[in-house]
C-alpha cells in the first residue's frame, strides 16, 4: 500500500511540475484576480455596468502599487461563452459557420496579463456597443479561417491534386492535443480526440532505380542521435546487419535544409536514393518509398512516425534520451498495433 501511495504521489508530482511549466500563453505573475457579482434587477441595463467598472477601474488604478487593471468576464482556463458565428472569408466560397467561444474584455486586458498582440491593434477606449463591432482572435483563429498568401498557395495546390476535402491548419491539430502532449490530459485522451487511420497511398511506383526488395533507411543526426562514435557505432552495426540480408535504401534528399545533417553511408547493396529526388516531389517520392519497404530503420523523431502511419515496422535509433516520452506514448496510443520499436545503445 505504502508503495502504491508513492507511485501516485510521484505521478501527481510529474503532472504538477509539468502543468507549472507549461506554457499557458499569458503572464499570471504579481497579477491578483477578484470576482464582482452584480444583482441583475439593478444593472439590468448594459450601460449601467459599463459605467460602474469603468469608475472601479479609476478607483484601482490610483491604488499604490498597480500598474494596469483588466477586466473579463471570465478568467484564463475558466470556460467562455458560446455563440453561432458566420465568417465570409474567401471569395467565391460559401460562408463558414461555427459555433464559437468568447470572452469580453476591456482594453487594458491583453496588457495587464502580457498577451502579446501579433498583428492587428488592441481594444480602444472608443469601441463601445454604438461603434463598429471589433474582436481579437488567437493564432489558431486567423491561420485557420484566415490564411496568409503562402498557406493559400499551399491549400490551394492540395485541393488541385485531391479534390475537394475539408482543410485543417497544422495550429488547430495542435491546438487539440496541448493538453496531452503537455501532461495536463492523460495520453489515452488522443483516442477521444482524434482517429487515427493508416495512410493510404494512391500511386505507390518506386522510382526509376529502386530495388523490389529492401528496407528504407533514414539516418541523421538530432540531439537524440548525436555526431558521436556511440551513434556512428550504432547505426553502421545495424545497416552492416541489413545489408547482409537485403538491399538498402538511403532515404536523402542530397541537400541540407535544415540543422539535421544527413548520414549516407556507402557499401555494397546500400542504394543512394539523393538522384531520385527533386524539391518538388522529395517528400513524396521518400513517401512512397517508405510504403514499400518491408522495414523503416531512421533516426527516433517525427519522420520515424511515418512507418506507423504506412503500416511499415519501424525500428527508430537513439543513443542519447533527451526526447519527450510522452510523443511516443501518443504515438502508440494512436496506432497501438503499430510494430514501432525503440533501439538505444544498449
Amino acid at each position: 500500500m505504502g508503495m502504491v501511495l508513492l507511485v501516485a504521489f510521484g505521478l501527481l508530482l510529474c503532472s504538477f511540475v509539468h502543468v507549472e511549466s507549461s506554457r499557458l500563453g499569458y503572464d499570471p505573475n504579481n497579477v491578483l484576480t477578484a470576482t464582482i457579482r452584480l444583482p441583475f434587477q439593478r444593472y439590468a441595463d448594459p450601460s449601467n455596468r459599463a459605467r460602474l467598472m469603468q469608475a472601479a477601474v479609476e478607483r484601482m488604478r490610483s491604488m499604490p502599487g498597480v500598474e494596469s487593471v483588466g477586466i473579463a468576464d471570465s478568467l484564463p482556463m475558466q470556460g467562455a461563452e458560446s455563440a453561432g458565428l458566420r465568417i465570409e472569408a474567401t471569395p467565391n466560397l460559401p460562408p463558414i459557420e461555427r459555433e464559437t467561444y468568447f470572452v469580453s474584455v476591456n482594453p487594458n486586458y491583453f496588457s495587464t496579463l502580457k498577451i502579446p498582440m501579433l498583428s492587428g491593434r488592441a481594444f480602444r477606449e472608443t469601441d463601445t456597443e454604438t461603434s463598429n463591432p471589433v474582436a481579437i482572435v488567437n493564432r489558431t483563429f486567423a491561420k485557420q479561417f484566415f490564411p496568409d498568401e503562402l498557406d493559400k498557395r499551399l491549400t490551394q495546390l492540395a485541393l488541385e491534386r485531391i479534390g475537394d476535402a475539408v482543410v485543417i491548419h497544422p495550429l488547430v491539430m495542435y491546438s487539440r492535443m496541448r493538453f496531452v502532449l503537455e501532461l495536463m490530459q492523460p495520453v489515452e485522451a488522443v483516442t477521444r480526440i482524434g482517429e487515427y487511420r493508416e495512410l493510404l497511398l494512391e500511386d505507390r511506383r518506386l522510382p526509376p532505380g529502386c530495388p523490389a526488395d529492401y528496407v528504407a533507411v533514414k539516418l541523421y543526426f538530432s540531439d537524440s542521435f548525436p555526431d558521436d562514435e556511440a551513434s556512428r557505432a550504432l547505426a553502421a552495426r545495424l545497416l552492416g546487419e541489413l545489408a547482409e540480408r537485403t538491399d538498402v535504401v538511403v532515404l536523402t534528399s542530397g541537400r541540407q535544409l535544415d540543422e539535421h545533417r544527413e548520414w549516407v553511408p556507402e557499401g555494397a547493396r546500400i542504394h543512394d536514393s539523393s538522384s531520385w529526388v527533386t524539391p518538388q516531389d522529395n517528400l513524396a517520392v521518400q513517401t512512397a518509398v517508405v510504403a514499400g519497404a518491408r522495414e523503416l530503420v531512421a533516426t527516433y523523431g517525427g519522420f520515424s512516425y511515418l512507418g506507423p502511419m504506412l503500416a511499415v515496422p519501424t525500428r527508430a535509433l537513439w543513443t542519447q534520451e533527451v526526447f519527450q516520452r510522452v510523443h511516443l506514448d501518443v504515438l502508440r496510443a494512436a496506432y497501438p498495433d503499430a510494430g514501432y520499436e525503440l533501439v538505444g545503445p544498449s
